[in-house]
Protein backbone atom coordinates (compact mmCIF):
# COMPACT_ATOMS: atom_id res chain seq x y z
CA UNK A 1 0.00 0.00 0.00
CA UNK A 2 0.79 3.57 -0.88
CA UNK A 3 0.23 6.93 1.22
CA UNK A 4 0.48 9.75 -1.01
CA UNK A 5 0.17 13.07 1.59
CA UNK A 6 1.37 16.08 -0.42
CA UNK A 7 2.00 17.95 2.67
CA UNK A 8 5.20 16.04 3.38
CA UNK A 9 8.21 18.79 2.02
CA UNK A 10 11.12 16.02 2.71
CA UNK A 11 12.14 12.89 1.71
CA UNK A 12 13.40 10.78 4.38
CA UNK A 13 12.79 7.42 5.56
CA UNK A 14 12.70 8.68 9.05
CA UNK A 15 8.84 9.04 9.14
CA UNK A 16 6.13 6.99 10.18
CA UNK A 17 2.61 7.31 8.45
CA UNK A 18 -0.28 6.46 10.73
CA UNK A 19 -3.49 6.74 9.29
CA UNK A 20 -6.91 4.70 8.86
CA UNK A 21 -7.53 2.93 5.89
CA UNK A 22 -11.37 3.19 4.89
CA UNK A 23 -13.11 1.03 2.52
CA UNK A 24 -13.57 2.19 -1.19
CA UNK A 25 -16.77 1.88 -1.48
CA UNK A 26 -17.58 3.90 1.94
CA UNK A 27 -14.73 6.57 0.38
CA UNK A 28 -16.91 7.06 -2.51
CA UNK A 29 -20.39 7.23 -0.94
CA UNK A 30 -19.28 9.74 1.40
CA UNK A 31 -17.63 12.05 -1.59
CA UNK A 32 -20.39 11.32 -3.75
CA UNK A 33 -22.76 12.64 -0.88
CA UNK A 34 -20.29 15.76 0.26
CA UNK A 35 -18.69 16.35 -3.00
CA UNK A 36 -15.17 16.47 -1.17
CA UNK A 37 -12.70 13.50 -1.34
CA UNK A 38 -11.73 14.63 2.79
CA UNK A 39 -13.22 12.02 5.11
CA UNK A 40 -12.32 13.64 8.17
CA UNK A 41 -11.81 16.80 7.78
CA UNK A 42 -15.33 17.39 6.16
CA UNK A 43 -17.49 15.50 8.94
CA UNK A 44 -18.78 19.05 9.64
CA UNK A 45 -20.73 18.58 5.83
CA UNK A 46 -22.99 15.54 7.53
CA UNK A 47 -23.62 17.46 10.89
CA UNK A 48 -20.12 16.01 12.43
CA UNK A 49 -22.29 12.05 11.72
CA UNK A 50 -18.23 10.15 12.41
CA UNK A 51 -17.86 12.37 15.60
CA UNK A 52 -21.43 11.52 16.67
CA UNK A 53 -21.73 8.24 15.88
CA UNK A 54 -18.49 6.72 14.78
CA UNK A 55 -17.77 4.98 11.49
CA UNK A 56 -20.56 2.91 10.28
CA UNK A 57 -20.45 -0.61 9.99
CA UNK A 58 -17.61 -1.87 6.51
CA UNK A 59 -16.50 2.08 6.32
CA UNK A 60 -13.03 0.55 7.40
CA UNK A 61 -11.07 -1.92 5.87
CA UNK A 62 -10.55 -4.60 7.99
CA UNK A 63 -7.00 -6.21 6.52
CA UNK A 64 -5.61 -3.09 8.07
CA UNK A 65 -8.23 -2.71 10.48
CA UNK A 66 -9.23 -6.21 12.07
CA UNK A 67 -10.29 -5.13 15.36
CA UNK A 68 -12.57 -2.51 14.31
CA UNK A 69 -14.28 -4.44 11.87
CA UNK A 70 -16.78 -7.95 12.34
CA UNK A 71 -15.49 -10.92 10.45
CA UNK A 72 -16.71 -10.19 6.24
Amino acid sequence: MEVIDPTWVEETSDFAYFGVVFNKKFVMETAAKTKCYGILDTDYLNRHQLKREGFPQGALLHKFHPEFCKSN
